[in-house]
């Protein structure tokens, strides 16, 4: 027969075991999350071309938010709206593809955002049908950040992208930091840009 003392610490151990599975049972899992999200954006309808601005969940978007003084720090642009398919250089958005210019749909793109915004430019349709191709064709380039002429970041690239198409009014910063230093393109130049304009912003 079990005394008093061993009748409550079997006790706690029962509670604690159902506290435990119960917890982990309820607790949303990470596809939960991201459908839950997903479902919260109610997004209009897009266009190729659209200018997709990312609030990072990362630290590296707290650092590149506070070099820049803006809120939003990564940039992509929609290649494709049924589905949305977005294009950017990146560092880290794909463990399997670092370092590149890199295709994700938006579920992807926003699995890392505190916070999206969308901008649109005054692009005909043939221009868009150009720029999508064009940006297909990078696919795989090297990321590189830096002032020479194979510069190659998130903003850099769709400035690359859009610049035969469409004149841009775009300010480079200047940096004198240890570790980087010259002038460098934010996505703050693009969201300031007076011909993009603003139908959607969400932060979660």
């Amino acid at each position: 027969m079990f005394d008093f003392l061993s009748l409550i610490l079997i006790s706690c151990a029962v509670f604690l075991y159902f506290n435990t599975a119960t917890s982990s049972f309820l607790q949303p899992s990470k596809q939960q999350i991201q459908i839950s999200k997903m479902e919260n954006l109610k997004l209009p309808k897009l266009e190729i071309g659209d200018l997709i601005f990312r609030r990072g969940n990362s630290l590296e978007s707290v650092i590149i938010s506070q070099i820049s003084g803006h809120y939003y720090t990564h940039l992509g642009i929609l290649i494709a709206s049924t589905p949305p398919l977005i294009i950017h250089a990146t560092t880290d958005d794909n463990l399997n593809k670092p370092n590149q210019v890199i295709l994700s749909s938006l579920e992807e793109f926003a699995s890392r955002a505190q916070a999206l915004a969308i901008k649109r430019l005054p692009l005909t349709k043939a221009q868009k049908e150009i720029i999508a191709l064009t940006a297909k064709s990078q696919l795989g380039k090297k990321f590189v950040l830096n002032e020479g002429n194979d510069t190659l970041y998130c903003t850099t690239f769709i400035e690359n992208l859009l610049t035969p198409h469409i004149k841009l009014n775009l300010t480079y910063e200047e940096l004198n930091l240890p570790t980087l230093s010259g002038k460098y393109l934010f996505p703050k130049a693009f969201f300031n840009e007076v011909q993009a304009k603003l139908i959607y912003e969400k932060r979660f």
